[in-house]
């Protein structure tokens, strides 16, 4: 992962699920570091929490698991959101990195 020069808004978190040699996942995590936030990378493969976590949220959007799944989670005192993004290719990704651009914060240079 590049380091990212922005920060994502107070709150919020961006999780990426994928699997090794995944074309279109590697696409994905490529689009979330050219808008420069953190992310958390899960590889679904072999282990059973991420498994588990990755199998309820594809069966709340009534889907077959199908790698990736990037989820933007937004924890206020006020408000619990997520996005959700299944089709990494074309309006996916393009209102993916515009969800991102969005909510990312430019870090404080030292």
């Amino acid at each position: 992962m590049a380091k990212a020069e922005y920060s994502l808004a107070e709150g919020v978190e961006v999780d990426v699920f994928g699997r090794p040699r995944c074309g279109d996942c590697d696409e994905a995590k490529k689009a979330i570091e050219e808008v420069q936030v953190p992310y958390t990378y899960t590889n679904v493969v072999g282990d059973l929490k991420a498994q588990e976590k990755f199998k309820r949220i594809c069966e709340a959007l009534e889907m077959e698991p199908a790698v990736p799944v990037i989820v933007i989670s937004t924890l206020t005192e006020n408000e619990n959101s997520k996005l959700v993004f299944v089709e990494p290719r074309g309006l996916g990704l393009k209102a993916l990195t515009s969800a991102l651009l969005a909510l990312r914060m430019p870090v404080p240079r030292k």
